[in-house]
């Protein structure tokens, strides 16, 4: 087990609205919303790829316990990157796995076989395999139940050519990646109780919101823009960026362009701070500008409390207060709690590099 320090912080100093920092995580990589999860009391927890198990900390920053160990055994894992809480369940994937923990003493409950995409909800799950694993074009989500049993399909789409290309070739020690700034991704959210998922398929313009229960589509919900030409000067940006960070790596790596012709309907889709689901647009200046909007568990959209940048780095809020990600060149990675009103500023006056954030 590494050495952490933990710190509960009220600065005079620095950033002065600051209630607490938890610093000195030892996660000296990607951090981002994917492996941490915050419930309704405070209680934060942090996937710790490194030491291979799930830190705990309460509301007020310090750490409470741990679960896990490395290992492919029940309750063991082979470096954890995401995390979920639905209800009282804490859902954890590794490289292998994905495992079920009761939240609130760390018991494990039972393990399944990792899929690509997946999503806990309040009755079992639903899933789509990676396309290139099943080496076909025609993609379906599946829902299942608690065990993972009793596979019913709820949806399918068909991958487009420009889907299909597979994003990275191996060769020996060298690397070819076909890198597309604008991925159309599987974009997959539940609400807070697990009763209803919002489901963007790939070149779709439209949210399906199934109802986890009956298993079926209760409401289709269209995104509110046209898709925009792809801007191949941004695009090309976002390569050379690319290019400087991999070149001082141990591998060759040749980073080629595979743009695409259009910008997705969609960005990102995510439950956010509050329980609402937040999709975010792409637009003719994506570093720039990037419409968001919201909805609440019955479909209906309603006015977004936090824009882009603050929706990628909040893990969760308690009262009046929230949790945020932060990043020091010294210290790593680190979880900073705030007033709610707080975090805009935060988040413009402490930046943080987007390929930094495990999206």
């Amino acid at each position: 087990m590494s050495n952490f320090t933990f710190l509960l912080l009220v600065w005079a100093g620095g950033y002065q609205d600051q209630v607490w920092a938890v610093d000195d995580l030892e996660l000296f990589q990607k951090i981002g919303i994917d492996q941490t999860a915050a419930d309704s009391e405070g209680v934060f927890f942090v996937a710790h790829g490194p030491d291979h198990n799930v830190l705990i900390y309460n509301a007020d920053g310090e750490r409470v316990g741990e679960i896990g160990r490395k290992g492919e055994g029940p309750g063991e894992f082979v470096r954890p990157s995401k995390i979920m809480l639905v209800g009282n369940d804490l859902v954890v994937a590794d490289s292998n796995r994905i495992q079920v923990f009761n939240k609130d003493d760390g018991r494990f409950i039972k393990a399944f076989p990792h899929q690509f995409h997946f999503l806990k909800t309040a009755y079992g799950w639903l899933a789509a395999s990676h396309p290139f694993q099943l080496n076909k074009d025609q993609i379906s989500l599946l829902s299942y139940d608690a065990s993972f049993g009793g596979k019913v399909e709820v949806l399918n789409w068909t991958l487009s050519a420009h889907s299909r290309k597979i994003p990275a070739v191996m060769k020996g020690d060298a690397i070819t990646l076909y890198l597309n700034p604008a991925r159309d991704r599987l974009l997959m959210a539940t609400d807070l109780a697990g009763q209803k998922a919002f489901i963007r398929p790939p070149g779709s313009n439209m949210v399906h919101m199934i109802d986890c229960q009956s298993r079926k589509i209760e409401k289709m919900i269209k995104i509110p823009t046209a898709q925009l030409p792809f801007s191949e000067a941004w695009g090309e940006r976002v390569v050379e960026k690319t290019r400087d960070r991999v070149s001082s790596g141990p591998r060759k790596v040749t980073v080629k362009p595979h743009f695409p012709e259009h910008f997705p309907a969609a960005r990102l889709m995510m439950r956010g701070p509050g329980g609402f689901i937040y999709l975010t647009l792409w637009s003719a200046n994506p570093d720039k500008q990037e419409p968001v909007y919201a909805y609440n568990s019955q479909g209906e959209q309603t006015r977004p409390a936090f824009g882009p940048t603050e929706l990628r780095r909040i893990i969760g809020l308690h009262g009046d207060l929230a949790m945020v990600i932060t990043w020091d060149e010294e210290k790593g990675a680190g979880i900073v709690k705030m007033p709610k009103t707080d975090v805009s500023a935060f988040v413009k006056s402490h930046p943080i590099e987007p390929y930094l954030l495990n999206l």
